[in-house]
């Protein structure tokens, strides 16, 4: 099984207090953690191998970014935050297409509204406050 489908299998969505971003263990029976966590843990397990310089130099290269997009809710007229990882070449994935797809389809598919780009100063700051890995 390789490390996406190790996540995905054993993923389960828990919305933190505070927003602090986290890279989380996937050794365990779960991975919980909310959409940036499981952004984050995709690219730092599945993409870099577990490599920390490697992921940091994503995010500055501009390789890898975090999203920002409107997402609907359970009430079809409001609409949340939430965070999509886009990864050149192969797409974006967020927690819940759980596979790379391209940014068209992650608007049809799944109406998301795509607002800004975290600079990778904002992603780096908050994977500080959540103290990096969960």
């Amino acid at each position: 099984m390789n490390t996406l489908a190790k996540i995905n299998k054993k993923w389960k969505y828990v919305a933190d207090k505070g927003d602090k971003w986290k890279i989380l263990p996937i050794d365990g029976n779960t991975v919980e953690g909310d959409c940036e966590d499981y952004s984050l843990t995709v690219l730092f397990h599945h993409e870099c191998k577990g490599d920390l310089k490697k992921f940091l130099k994503m995010f500055i290269t501009g390789e890898a970014k975090l999203h920002y997009v409107l997402a609907k809710t359970n009430t079809p007229s409001q609409r949340g935050g939430h965070a999509v990882l886009e990864y050149k070449p192969k797409g974006f994935i967020d927690n819940w297409s759980k596979k790379y797809i391209s940014k068209n389809q992650m608007e049809k598919k799944h109406g998301h509204i795509f607002k800004k780009k975290f600079w990778f100063t904002t992603v780096f700051y908050r994977l500080l406050k959540g103290k990096i890995f969960g």
